[in-house]
């Protein structure tokens, strides 16, 4: 199915957008990061402050493109700031207590592991699609809408990693470990990731949005006399 051209024009951003955000982000990161106190509650402020540049540039284009109002829109930046803050107790409550109290039967499964042992991804995928979708939900009237939003972040938390390593070829920008090198990975990471979630966002509004009224009919003018 072909994707209108509205549509298109809310994808292009959404994905525009996460790249901005992501490079302004990394590139500050290391003027920044000694800031911040090096204990769980300067994890949590920090990770708030690198997500303001997306949730901000979020705001115009779920305005503008997605038909949110005002207000719905600033409760996405709040939101996800607030999900922001809660990622690093989460992340580190996760593999400190869910991991050490798995059974036998799952800390032997390899394969199992390394799903879970990647769970600062599934935590962010969670926390963003959760609060999000609570404001997409409440925007659009449609409580499925939260199940739509956490999955389709879920989706892109695992597939991202992997398309983001085929995409980055090695020797593009310097060495792996240079500025720019580490930007263009995460700019391809987080471009993958808004390229999924921006599907999702594009079958919300295209199925709940708010739609255009109807032009008015024409009106007809009496024939003239003779």
């Amino acid at each position: 199915m072909a994707v209108p051209r509205s549509g298109l024009i809310l994808w292009i951003a959404w994905v525009v957008t996460a790249a901005i955000a992501t490079a302004v982000v990394a590139t500050t990161e290391p003027s920044v990061s000694g800031l911040f106190p090096n204990d769980l509650q300067g994890a949590a402020i920090e990770m708030a402050f690198r997500a303001v540049p997306l949730a901000l540039l979020q705001y115009p284009v779920l305005r503008t493109l997605a038909g949110l109002p005002p207000l719905a829109a600033g409760f996405w930046v709040g939101c996800s700031l607030l999900a922001a803050t809660l990622y690093a107790p989460a992340t580190v409550t996760w593999y400190e207590q869910g991991l050490s109290r798995l059974p036998v039967q799952v800390t032997t499964n390899d394969g199992l592991m390394n799903v879970l042992m990647a769970g600062d991804r599934w935590v962010y995928a969670l926390l963003f699609g959760f609060a999000q979708g609570l404001v997409l939900a409440n925007a659009f009237r449609r409580q499925i809408v939260i199940v739509i939003w956490v999955a389709a972040n879920l989706l892109a938390a695992g597939v991202a990693p992997y398309v983001a390593q085929l995409v980055a070829l090695p020797g593009w920008i310097g060495s792996p470990a240079s500025l720019p090198a580490h930007v263009l990975l995460l700019v391809e990471y987080w471009v993958v990731y808004a390229a999924i979630t921006g599907l999702a966002l594009i079958a919300v509004v295209r199925l709940w949005g708010p739609t255009r009224a109807p032009a008015p009919a024409a009106r007809s003018l009496p024939a003239p006399t003779l």
